[in-house]
């Protein structure tokens, strides 16, 4: 949520797999939903939250709506898919 998501993926969702894959999905949801609207920055900066102070002040809005229509989606993706608690045993 804060942007920093490399231990997410490196030391929780990419050697589940599943879950990395899902996450991935909703990502895709909530990037369409901010392409077809266009939304822009005036530099580049983290993801997540800490970005919207670099969004355009007329797109806020859009860009938090679509941040959390990539949270829904990466949660609804990961529940239709499922987890497996053997997954997490065979990461231990």
């Amino acid at each position: 949520m804060l942007g920093i998501g490399e231990p997410l993926i490196f030391g929780v969702t990419l050697p589940l797999g599943r879950p990395f894959l899902t996450a991935c999905l909703g990502a895709g949801v909530g990037g369409a939903f901010q392409a077809q609207f266009g939304i822009a920055t005036s530099s580049i900066g983290v993801s997540g939250l800490p970005l919207t102070f670099l969004v355009h002040p007329n797109q806020i809005a859009l860009f938090l709506a679509g941040l959390f229509i990539s949270y829904i989606a990466g949660f609804i993706f990961t529940y239709l898919f499922g987890f497996k608690d053997e997954m997490a045993v065979e990461f231990k």
